[in-house]
């Protein structure tokens, strides 16, 4: 189970997005333990979805998926103990929370897997 509970609260800086307020995504793991957190603090930078401005038609950068496309930057760009695969896994299930059509999620989960790694820090 996943979930968003406050809104995305960004400013643009032309070509980038940055946190005005930290920011919340909850999920519970396997173990069924109790929730679990993950805190993007303010101030951190996002370009939302990088998509190829070929595809921004049926992809652009900004959507529905805002905020599974936060989750999934911040999970790419610091030390966490979550993989890259986990990174992306959250992505997927964050944008199902935020009710992406499947066919998008899909295709996006799939982009991420098969040309994601470059921009994971590992």
């Amino acid at each position: 189970m996943q979930k968003f509970t406050e809104e995305l609260l960004v400013e643009s800086t032309g070509e980038k997005w940055v946190l005005k307020r930290a920011f919340k995504f909850y999920y519970a793991d396997n173990a069924g333990n109790p929730l679990k957190e993950i805190i993007i603090p303010e101030g951190f930078e996002t370009d939302f979805a990088s998509t190829p401005k070929l595809l921004y038609p049926w992809f652009p950068p900004i959507g529905i998926y805002n905020k599974a496309a936060m989750v999934h930057d911040f999970l790419y760009s610091e030390s966490t103990p979550i993989t890259r695969r986990e990174a992306d896994k959250f992505f997927l299930q964050a944008m199902e929370v935020l009710k992406v059509p499947a066919w998008k999620r899909r295709l996006m989960y799939f982009a991420v897997r098969l040309f994601g790694a470059s921009h994971y820090a590992k």
